[in-house]
């Protein structure tokens, strides 16, 4: 006798709510990705990658390596930028000047927004602005 096909089940969705994006992993991930570029290049996250690509006359060593600020394209290339878009010196040499100089920073940043992470969960704060999302009707949108 031929065997039975077991029936389909339906999937059910493992999470109570659809998903939505989240603001809180964001901002923190934005922040983080701030602090990493800061503390590394002394530049925000926006002119670290962009600089230098896209058309842009930016460099974050320009003039001839008299500014500590370093862009993605410098560390691809090996070596910071001058005017003329040759290579001065090893990048190397400022990140460790960065590095030197923005590392306390740096560190007290990271720890600060691991504390704001847990806090913003022990306070209650995404509970109550999921609610309140929730019941304007964008729960599946957004969270925290």
């Amino acid at each position: 006798m031929a065997r039975r096909r077991a029936s389909r089940r339906k999937k059910q969705s493992r999470s109570k709510y659809k998903t939505a994006f989240n603001l809180k992993n964001a901002g923190l991930s934005y922040l983080t990705l701030a602090t990493m570029t800061q503390t590394i290049g002394n530049l925000a996250p926006i002119p670290f990658f962009l600089g230098g690509f896209a058309g842009s006359n930016y460099f974050g060593s320009a003039g001839a390596g008299a500014s500590d600020k370093i862009t993605l394209i410098e560390i691809l290339k090996g070596g910071t930028i001058g005017t003329g878009g040759a290579l001065v010196r090893p990048v190397m040499d400022d990140i460790k000047v960065n590095l030197r100089n923005n590392a306390g920073k740096g560190v007290a940043m990271l720890v600060g927004l691991k504390v704001a992470d847990k806090l913003i969960g022990k306070l209650g704060v995404s509970r109550a602005f999921n609610k309140t999302v929730r019941s304007v009707g964008m729960g599946s949108l957004v969270k925290m």
